[in-house]
C-alpha cells in the first residue's frame, strides 16, 4: 500500500511539473535552431554584400575626383585662352596650388570633395599636373594634354581599384 501512495504521489508531482513548465513555454518564441539558421544566412549575404558595396564606393569616389580633375583641366584651359598663353595666366596665386579650398580660389571653381586631396603643380604657362588621391586606394592623374582615355590616368595602390587608365606615365 505504501507503494501506491508514494506512486500517486510521483505522478501528482510530474503532472504540477508538467503544468508548470507549460506555463512558462511561450507558443511564439523562437527556437535555438531558427536563431542559429537565421545568423547563418544573414552572414552569407553580407559576405556577398560588403564588398560589393565597397567596390560600388570607390567607383563612386574614383567618378567624383575624375570629374573634378575635369572641370580643373577645363578652367586651366579657360585662363590659358584668356592670358593668350603667357606666363601670369593666374594671378595673385602661389603654386603649387594644395587642397580643393585653394584650388577653388586660384581657378575660380567651386569644387566640394572632402574624401581626396587635390594638389596642383604648373611648372610653365603651357604644362602642369594635377592628382587627386584617395588615401590608401588610388591616385589619378590629368595633366595638359587633352582629355582622352590616358588622360586623367589612374595609379593604383590597391588592386582593381581603378576603372581609367591604369599605370601614368
Amino acid at each position: 500500500m505504501y507503494n501506491g501512495d508514494m506512486a500517486l504521489a510521483v505522478a501528482k508531482t510530474n503532472k504540477m511539473l508538467q503544468k508548470a513548465s507549460a506555463a512558462f513555454r511561450n507558443p511564439f518564441a523562437f527556437t535555438l535552431a531558427e536563431i542559429i539558421s537565421v545568423i547563418v544566412i544573414l552572414s552569407i549575404m553580407s559576405a556577398f554584400a560588403i564588398p560589393n558595396y565597397v567596390k560600388g564606393m570607390r567607383k563612386g569616389y574614383e567618378r567624383n575626383m575624375a570629374l573634378n580633375l575635369m572641370a580643373i583641366h577645363g578652367a586651366n584651359e579657360i585662363y590659358r585662352a584668356k592670358s593668350g598663353g603667357n606666363d601670369e595666366y593666374l594671378p595673385g596665386t602661389d603654386l603649387p596650388l594644395s587642397g580643393v579650398p585653394s584650388i577653388n580660389s586660384g581657378l575660380s571653381l567651386d569644387l566640394i570633395d572632402d574624401k581626396a586631396t587635390y594638389d596642383y603643380d604648373r611648372t610653365t604657362a603651357t604644362t602642369y599636373t594635377v592628382t587627386a588621391t584617395l588615401p590608401g586606394v588610388f591616385t589619378l592623374t590629368v595633366n595638359q594634354d587633352a582629355l582622352t582615355d590616358a588622360n586623367p590616368c589612374c595609379t593604383n595602390i590597391l588592386s582593381e581599384a581603378c576603372r581609367l587608365r591604369q599605370g601614368c606615365p
